[in-house]
C-alpha cells in the first residue's frame, strides 16, 4: 500500500508497538519488522508505560496466565487496530484489523491531502 502512495509514501511512518516486552526484544522486533519491508519502526518499553499507552488509545492487551509456565510466559491477547496519528500526535483515525485495503489507501491519501493543505 505504501508503494501505491508514490512520492507521498515518505510522509507516512509505520510504527508497531509491542505489548509484550518480555518476549519482544530488539532483536525479535527487528526480525518481525524486516518481514514488512524497510523503514518500519518497532517500539517497546516497560510494561507499565506500554499499558498506559495502550489504554490511552482505547486498545487492550493482557497476558493469559492459564498457559503460563517457567519457559513460556503465557499468551498475549491484544486488540488488532490500526491507528493513524498525525504529525502533531493527534489520533486522526483508527481501523479494524480487516479494514479493506482500498478504503485504507483512500483514507490515507485523503489525510495526506488534508495535512498538505494545512501546512
Amino acid at each position: 500500500m505504501l508503494g501505491e502512495l508514490g512520492d507521498r509514501s515518505d510522509q507516512v511512518q509505520v510504527v508497531f508497538v509491542s505489548v509484550d516486552p518480555e518476549r519482544d526484544t530488539p532483536e525479535v522486533l527487528r526480525r518481525y519488522l524486516d518481514a514488512f519491508g524497510p523503514g518500519m519502526i518497532g517500539l517497546t518499553g516497560d510494561l507499565a508505560t506500554l499499558k498506559d499507552t495502550v489504554a490511552s488509545y482505547g486498545a487492550f492487551a493482557s497476558t493469559t496466565d492459564e498457559l503460563h509456565t517457567e519457559e513460556e510466559p503465557g499468551v498475549v491477547v491484544h486488540s488488532t487496530r490500526l491507528f493513524v496519528v498525525g504529525p502533531d500526535g493527534r489520533l486522526l483515525a483508527h481501523y479494524p484489523f480487516d479494514v479493506d485495503r482500498q478504503d485504507l489507501l483512500d483514507d490515507i491519501s485523503g489525510l495526506l491531502d488534508a495535512t498538505a493543505g494545512s501546512s
